[in-house]
């Protein structure tokens, strides 16, 4: 499979189109509250990860609504689970883990559907 290379000007002219339309990505502070709380085993962590991908500011790799929301939970998922091995968690363990919160949403068809991983991860009262 070809690699597709991204050069200077794809990104520039990307930077200039989002500037234009008064888009803008969440700040390196946005982004990693999620993953400082998580860290600090505080569960408003899943709050903050559901407000960030439900925000207006998400990033864009997918012209299709959904799939977005999908793959971007996906990526928060992937590097949840970095941060889980970085904090001590045995790297089995939070690989495990990840397709148990990312499989639910595979088959969902509506936006509420890809947040509903974390639920199905809580162990029973």
């Amino acid at each position: 499979m070809p690699r597709t290379q991204i050069d200077d000007r794809s990104v520039s002219y990307l930077a200039f189109v989002n500037a234009e339309r008064g888009k803008r990505h969440h700040t390196q502070n946005e982004d990693m509250l999620q993953y400082d709380l998580l860290r600090a085993g505080d569960m408003r962590s899943v709050e903050e990860c559901r407000r960030m991908l439900d925000s207006d500011l998400p990033g864009h790799v997918s012209d299709d609504p959904l799939r977005n929301q999908k793959y971007l939970f996906v990526a928060s998922i992937a590097l949840v689970s970095r941060y889980c091995i970085e904090e001590g968690m045995d790297p089995e363990t939070a690989y495990s883990g990840a397709p148990a919160a990312v499989a639910p949403t595979a088959g969902g068809r509506t936006a509420a559907a890809t947040g509903d991983g974390e639920a199905r991860l809580r162990p029973p009262d």
